[in-house]
């Protein structure tokens, strides 16, 4: 009789764990839609949603396949992959040879070369490979780590590249869709949390083949200018092939082919910079860069780099060089930073601030794809977008006295690192003035509401609720 018992008690535990479980896997997968403006949606529900600012999948529009297809059209899908690898082989070369250090105290916008030294042996060098750049490019490429490249030597290692047809071609389609997907994430950012704003210029610096101004467009299609410039005549014949559907995008050689900034048509409501800084030769150019596209920004100006320590360092300068030349009458910061204090990451020595975004690559219908070649990119990068102006977070005290929730957000703390998800808990990393924050939010000791966002939250996401447990970091 005992044992009866005893196993009946076992096969009802066993069925209660079961059923926990999967409940928790179904409440996962229940996705937090946009509360419909003609109903009564739940407040807590709407936090959610405004919290949730990571976009799973970006996926390149219809107008960008059938441009690119008369692009890659005429030319072996083999020779353009291989033009593709090469050109992000030298782009990680540019971007990866920086190890994460205490940048605090280094010259703003200085070069790789100048914090390495001319003489640093090779083996004190540490490669860390961007992601949105291949596994395997060549022989160079071992059980994918890309060999450290052997530039430390009398002569200074190169810091640009000088864009030729082939490496404008293998751009568009090996590094093209990743910063389509970037762009278009940093700016969802301001799409949402910034409605009242509604663009009819934007400025595309540095513009490449056109992924910022095909994202800017796609975002804001209500749009009536939209300027691209970029240097390099091979990138721009290649931009205005993809982007001829398309009156709205124009396309300069420089700065200097637009009007002045003391008449309102050289002024831009929106300015974009994306993995630019890190190709520019010196910290002096870096510097004039910043400050001529600031002087030509109405609203908002948008700075991308790669997700590696150099370019964390290279969007860690531009916040410095916010806070510290401006007031907060005159700028602040909408994205990624919850804060205008210390930076907690710019001191870690193993750590930097990035983030990642998925983004579709081209369609079998745009150029051919081996059975093994992956359908996405993970796209890890480093960004700030910046307002010309005060923020709620300037002229309100706290999140109380915010009416929208769009103003509430700017006082929410962000996820720097993918939540750690446990049975029966979730350990989230975020950002703080000053520190890094680790809480774990359990099911037993916060609110439905807030243990559900915690499950189903990614990295680069606010946090729209108030922590109930103490800061174990």
């Amino acid at each position: 009789m005992l044992i009866r018992l005893t196993r009946s008690f076992a096969r009802s535990v066993k069925k209660t764990v079961l059923f926990t479980e999967a409940k928790e896997k179904a409440d996962d997968k229940k996705p937090l839609v946009k509360p419909e403006p003609g109903k009564k949606a739940v407040q807590l529900q709407d936090r959610a949603w405004m919290g949730k600012r990571y976009i799973a999948l970006v996926d390149l529009p219809d107008k960008l396949h059938k441009s690119a297809q008369k692009v890659f059209s005429g030319r072996p899908s083999k020779t353009i992959k291989e033009w593709g690898y090469k050109t992000a082989q030298i782009l990680t070369e540019l971007h990866g040879l920086e190890k994460p250090q205490d940048i605090t105290k280094l010259k703003p916008f200085a070069t790789t070369y100048e914090l390495i030294g001319p003489r640093t042996p090779v083996k004190e060098l540490k490669s860390y490979r961007h992601e949105r750049l291949p596994k395997i490019i060549d022989a160079k490429m071992v059980a994918g780590e890309m060999e450290i490249p052997k530039i430390v030597s009398e002569k200074a290692p190169a810091v640009s590249l000088k864009y030729q047809e082939e490496h404008a071609i293998g751009y568009t389609w090996r590094i093209m869709p990743g910063s389509y997907g970037t762009v278009y994430r940093c700016l969802s950012e301001a799409v949402t949390r910034l409605p009242n704003i509604n663009p009819t210029k934007i400025l595309d610096y540095g513009a490449g083949t056109g992924a910022g101004s095909f994202a800017a467009m796609t975002l804001y299609p209500n749009t009536k200018i939209v300027a691209a410039v970029e240097p390099s005549k091979n990138m721009r014949t290649i931009g205005k092939k993809l982007t001829e559907k398309l009156p709205q995008i124009q396309w300069y050689e420089t700065l200097a082919n637009l009007p002045g900034i003391g008449d309102e048509e050289g002024l831009f409501d929106i300015v974009l910079c994306s993995y630019v800084l890190g190709e520019v030769e010196n910290a002096v150019t870096r510097n004039l860069i910043l400050d001529a596209l600031w002087h030509r920004t109405n609203k908002l100006l948008l700075f991308i780099e790669p997700g590696t320590p150099k370019g964390f360092r290279l969007i860690y300068s531009i916040r410095e060089w916010v806070l510290n030349t401006m007031t907060r009458e005159e700028a602040n910061i909408v994205a990624p930073c919850p804060h205008e204090g210390v930076c907690p990451q710019a001191s870690d020595k193993h750590d930097w601030c990035h983030f990642s975004q998925f983004a579709s690559r081209w369609p079998k219908a745009v150029i051919g794809k081996s059975p093994k070649e992956m359908p996405t990119d993970n796209e890890k990068f480093s960004y700030i977008l910046l307002h010309r102006g005060p923020l709620p977070r300037q002229y309100l005290n706290n999140e109380e006295e915010a009416e929208t929730l769009q103003e509430k957000s700017f006082f929410w703390k962000r996820l720097v690192h993918p939540a750690i998800k446990r049975k029966g808990n979730v350990i989230v990393d975020v950002c703080e003035e000053g520190k890094k924050g680790r809480y774990i939010v359990s099911k037993s000791k916060y609110d439905k509401e807030s243990y559900r966002f915690a499950r189903k939250s990614h990295w680069g996401d606010l946090w729209p609720y108030k922590f109930t447990t103490k800061n174990i970091r």
